[in-house]
């Protein structure tokens, strides 16, 4: 699962586009609180095979991926998506890739079940929909 850095081009013309993630520090920063634990999510970057973090400043935050897309979208700052997610918004131009070859790509989700059972017809209905 492919991460890309994006914002509106909007936000990028009045606030400079980062060259490097040290950058960001200088930005507006769309973030994410994980529900479970409360913590932030931290952003990663890649650079020569090495994944680390940097703290970015977190002036936007939620728990809400679709409240962090439309808020890069009305220009509040930069956001870290999917790939798949964003894909649309950059295709169409309404939002830019910023930082790239240094957003990682995360390991696929998996699911372990116990093999000898027999899956009820809810569990198969929702192993199709995250194959799809």
């Amino acid at each position: 699962m492919e991460l890309v850095f994006a914002a509106a081009p909007a936000y990028l013309a009045s606030h400079g586009v980062p060259a490097t993630p040290d950058d960001l520090g200088a930005h507006r920063c769309i973030s994410c609180r994980h529900t479970s634990s409360g913590a932030l999510h931290r952003w990663d970057f890649v650079r020569d095979g090495e994944m680390f973090g940097r703290a970015v400043p977190e002036t936007f935050i939620t728990n809400d991926v679709d409240l962090m897309r439309d808020a890069a979208l009305s220009g509040l700052g930069i956001v870290c998506l999917l790939r798949l997610q964003a894909a649309p918004y950059l295709a169409a131009g309404s939002l830019a890739q910023v930082l790239p070859g240094w957003a990682p790509v995360l390991a696929a989700n998996h699911l372990y079940y116990p093999g000898h059972r027999q899956p009820s017809a809810a569990f198969r209905a929702f192993l199709e929909v995250m194959q799809a």
